[in-house]
């Protein structure tokens, strides 16, 4: 009878132990899909404040290129005087910013074109090196609808900016 009793309550022990693992093991289970969704969300406060970052980097330099008189985007571009071209210096810091932007811009989905703005920093390249223009007038109308494009732009990535605040208020 004794033996009986121990097989039992080993049966009882062991089949106790069973229900605690496998309760155990589900506990466990909903923990990991939970720890698995806040990563996930986390991932996506970190991509939401990336991109909120960087376009209020391209809003910045946007609006500073877009405050800028035509006439003094290339200050170092000079008319030399009796001459029918056009000689330049190092580039500015308009030419920094246009590199910053060039490099946020998403083409295809911005309105600035990329051949636009690789024209007008080749021709600043090319003005440090000391090269010489007969005319400027086609960089100039680059520069003016490149301005008109990111200003067109710009309302769309201040509400975009405004999107991402309000998701990341959550």
């Amino acid at each position: 009878m004794i033996d009986s009793d121990v097989t039992l309550l080993a049966s009882v022990v062991l089949a106790a132990a069973t229900v605690f693992l496998a309760v155990f093991t589900w506990i466990l289970g909903k923990a990991t899909k939970q720890l698995g969704r806040i990563e996930s969300a986390r991932d996506e406060d970190r991509k939401r404040e990336r991109k909120l970052r960087l376009l209020s980097l391209k809003v910045m330099l946007a609006e500073q290129l877009v405050a800028i008189p035509v006439v003094d985007f290339m200050p170092t571009a000079i008319k030399e005087v009796g001459a029918e071209h056009y000689r330049g210096g190092p580039a500015n810091v308009n030419a920094f910013n246009l590199r910053q932007l060039y490099e946020l811009l998403e083409y295809g989905r911005d309105q600035v074109l990329k051949a636009d703005v690789e024209l007008v920093l080749s021709v600043w390249d090319q003005l440090g090196i000391g090269a010489q223009y007969t005319t400027m007038k086609d960089v100039f109308e680059k520069i003016q609808r490149i301005k008109e494009q990111l200003n067109g732009d710009l309302f769309r990535w201040r509400d975009e900016i405004v999107e991402l605040s309000a998701l990341a208020a959550y």
